[in-house]
């Protein structure tokens, strides 16, 4: 009996109106058109003026910034800690999925290690980001002074 009460209340006429579709269509022709993707400047610290940072790390569409002391020996880097931008919040660096890693001109050269095995040198001659293959996530680094 409940089935054809409620078959009956879905068959009943309502008085709704239903929406305009020229209406629908010059609203979303009024939209602006998406932001084109931008180019990635060359590794700075520049965006991390809150936080010390030598360290840039990029993992998809977030970069995460950090400060590891140069020739104070390799450091886990789930004891340190990274600022994530966008989001502006603190984390482990051992979290997120690294995809590049860029040093910061003028703080020395830093080795990394990945959880996949992925291993590198990078100097802050380079003033690029040096690709992570595959993207993974970082493990250990170990930075030192220029020269030594």
């Amino acid at each position: 009996m409940w089935c054809l009460v409620f078959a009956a209340l879905l068959l009943t006429p309502t008085s709704a109106n239903p929406i305009s579709r020229t209406i629908g269509l010059s609203l979303i022709s009024k939209r602006a058109e998406p932001p084109s993707l931008q180019l990635r400047d060359h590794v700075s610290a520049s965006n991390f003026t809150d936080w010390p940072t030598n360290i840039v790390m990029l993992g998809g569409a977030q970069q995460f910034g950090t400060w590891i002391e140069p020739d104070s020996g390799w450091d886990n880097m789930c004891n340190v800690t990274c600022l994530d931008l966008p989001a502006y919040a603190l984390g482990a660096c051992c979290s997120p999925t690294i995809h590049a890693i860029g040093v910061a001109a003028g703080t020395g050269a830093c080795d990394f290690v990945g959880i996949s095995g992925w291993t590198a040198t990078i100097t802050d001659e380079v003033g690029d980001y040096t690709p992570v293959g595959p993207p993974q996530t970082i493990v250990s680094v170990n930075c030192y002074s220029t020269g030594s």
